[in-house]
């Protein structure tokens, strides 16, 4: 099985995930990386930290939860 990311949204977030709440990615090797599209829709200005993104690794049945990944001022 390859790892999965989940975009999770929740009612307090500022910024919400759209489209595919889940996404299957390819195996990768020790250094490679994936393109990952996202699409976000704010629902107030300000600065806010992109919403919790949670990747299931079922290789190693480790589950990582990678929580303000990036910033983005929603003016």
């Amino acid at each position: 099985m390859e790892p999965t990311l989940h975009f999770v949204n929740t009612e307090h977030q500022n910024i919400q995930w759209l489209g595919l709440a889940n996404k299957t990615l390819q195996q990768l090797k020790q250094s490679e990386s994936a393109d990952v599209e996202m699409r976000l829709y704010p629902t107030k200005a300000g600065l806010f930290s992109i919403p919790l993104v949670k990747v299931a690794d079922f290789i190693s049945k480790e589950n990582y939860d990678y929580k303000e990944l990036a910033f983005v001022n929603i003016i």
